[in-house]
């Protein structure tokens, strides 16, 4: 059967590829053009560059920023909330501050408050590993500031020993 421009056109539309390979699966099936696509579905391989069924990189980026914005920061000390972010504001806030948001996060720990993290699939095992950081942070505080009390802790002056030199005080009557 002889093979015309409008057949290859017709199977490079149904199944997107290149004419030589549109023309060579046509050849094949004698000109059926729906066994033509069928050849075509049934020998291709992945060519380097060609599509593949991976997400594509800017997919992958905004499912990110979405999984980051619905997890959120919160500080507490106690039972009171004092700050509650997404991660995505987080985040900008530490990378645009990173030097001044590394001290304050210290000074918070170590004055007892606790960072937890929700809405991630993790934040339990990240919770945990930020409470034993805070717990040995506070253990470290707790002991600098009893040996620092220690040691500046007035001692009371001794009393005067009458009785040593043997004078006792005359009482008056």
């Amino acid at each position: 059967m002889k093979i015309t421009l409008d057949m290859v056109d017709e199977v490079m539309r149904r199944k997107p590829c290149e004419y030589s390979v549109a023309r060579a699966a046509l050849e094949a099936t004698d000109g059926d053009i729906l066994a033509a696509i069928e050849h075509i579905e049934a020998h291709e391989t992945k060519r380097p560059g060609a599509q593949s069924s991976e997400v594509p990189l800017g997919t992958k980026i905004m499912n990110g920023v979405r999984r980051l914005h619905a997890t959120s920061l919160r500080v507490t000390k106690g039972d009171r909330v004092y700050l509650n972010l997404p991660g995505t504001i987080a985040l900008l806030v530490v990378l645009c501050t990173w030097p001044a948001a590394i001290i304050a996060i210290l000074l918070l720990v170590i004055f007892g408050y606790r960072f937890t993290i929700s809405g991630s699939s993790r934040d339990q095992a990240v919770n945990d590993n930020l409470n034993r950081a805070a717990d040995q942070v506070s253990r470290v505080v707790n002991q600098a500031s009893v040996a620092v009390t220690t040691a500046t802790a007035p001692t009371a002056p001794a009393a005067p020993e009458a009785a040593e030199t043997g004078d006792a005080a005359p009482a008056s009557s």
